[in-house]
């Protein structure tokens, strides 16, 4: 499961669940899809270390194995710096270290990894990202740190629909000194731009061509979550039946439990466990997976994690230098914003966190968003003070 090594801004329950992201090989959490809910009230939070521990299953006792320290973020709360250390015959000891930098929209742009040798920190590989005029992930360029020199290692190329929705990645490796294909994915949504069917391809390098490997299918609930997906693998020119994986939400929406399920041919079997616990503020504190022998049941692997946030207030200054005013509000779509005379970008996400709409403002403006359903969005106001949200209530 990956886990996000940036902070996490929640707008009362705003959650970045990144069990739900679609898969990014070689590449970093690119926010390409989420689960989020609203409400008016602002908490913001910086992790501040992530302990992990795996299971021994023969005395179903929980043993240290590694943990995030020394979590370093610039003055825009971005995180430049951390550092990861493992558990080794009980003692402690550095493993690997990540560096961050990032463009004006706190998008990472670059992340280098080092890797510790018992005496200093070897360099092991370095990202770099390109975003779109909409700040969504086009590329991720992976190099590897080879004979003294940074050499080519993988790319993986992003498209998008006009929602900003992913419709595809395709993943190359660097071979022969140029790029060849690897894997792809498709991805297909549903009005409400929730993701509903994704294909996963990988290339024939002796055939030259592209070979279905498996498909899934998305069940999802009212706001755009998945609650059962069913998993089909590619075997003899058809699709078998492989998976199923089972989501579970709290009332606040935060999913609690992920069961996944292997196809035997008669039945299902349970073949790995998730369970996840939330704060009071929806961040996740924690997060256990179990893994279960297909044939006997028995538990065979375990694996959890242990999150730790501190809270900060840094966002709410930007309150205190002007009042912001949205009338009406609700609206038939068009509202009259009124803030101070400093330059702002204004954004309007929906409740996936795609922007719909973007634009500068000074001062008072009206924003016309009769274009958009009806519904509750997110309005966000950023200068060089900080970040503002606030919700806005489309009824017509």
């Amino acid at each position: 499961m990956k886990r996000s090594l940036l902070l996490f801004l929640l707008v009362g329950a705003l959650k970045l669940n990144a069990q739900f992201s679609l898969p990014t090989p070689g590449g970093v959490q690119s926010d390409l899809k989420y689960t989020q809910n609203y409400s008016t009230q602002q908490v913001f939070c910086l992790l501040d270390s992530i302990y992990y521990w795996k299971l021994d299953t023969a005395t179903l006792v929980w043993n240290p194995l590694s943990k995030e320290i020394n979590i370093i973020y610039d003055s825009n709360y971005d995180q430049v710096y951390g550092e990861w250390h493992e558990f080794i015959n009980g003692v402690l000891k550095p493993f690997a270290r990540d560096s961050f930098s990032y463009n004006a929209n706190h998008r990472a742009v670059f992340h280098e990894r080092w890797l510790w040798n018992g005496s200093g920190w070897d360099k092991c590989f370095i990202e770099i990202n390109t975003y779109n005029g909409s700040n969504y992930i086009t590329n991720n360029l992976q190099l590897i740190w080879s004979l003294n020199t940074w050499k080519n290692n993988s790319q993986t190329n992003y498209t998008y629909d006009v929602n900003n929705n992913c419709l595809s990645y395709a993943y190359q490796i660097w071979s022969n000194n140029a790029w060849v294909n690897n894997t792809q994915a498709f991805y297909t949504y549903n009005t409400n731009n929730a993701l509903t069917y994704m294909l996963y391809q990988k290339w024939n390098v002796n055939l030259q061509v592209w070979e279905n490997l498996f498909q899934t299918n998305y069940i999802v609930n009212g706001i755009g979550a998945p609650t059962v997906c069913y998993t089909d693998t590619w075997y003899n020119s058809q699709w078998d039946s492989s998976g199923r994986q089972n989501y579970f939400y709290s009332g606040n929406n935060d999913p609690i439990q992920v069961i996944h399920e292997a196809w035997t041919g008669s039945g299902w079997v349970n073949s790995d466990i998730q369970g996840m616990t939330w704060d009071a503020n929806h961040f996740e504190e924690s997060f256990v997976g179990r893994k279960y022998d297909l044939s006997t049941g028995a538990l065979n692997q375990g694996d959890s994690a242990f999150q730790y946030f501190k809270t900060i207030t840094g966002l709410q200054e930007i309150e205190k230098e002007g009042t912001i005013r949205i009338y009406p509000n609700p609206s038939s779509g068009t509202f009259k914003i009124e803030t101070g005379n400093e330059k702002q970008k204004l954004q309007v996400l929906d409740l996936n966190g795609r922007a719909l709409i973007t634009k500068e403002i000074n001062g008072a403006t009206e924003l016309d968003a009769s274009s958009l359903s009806d519904g509750i969005y997110t309005l966000t106001l950023q200068n060089k003070l900080g970040l503002s949200i606030r919700k806005l209530v489309i009824e017509k």
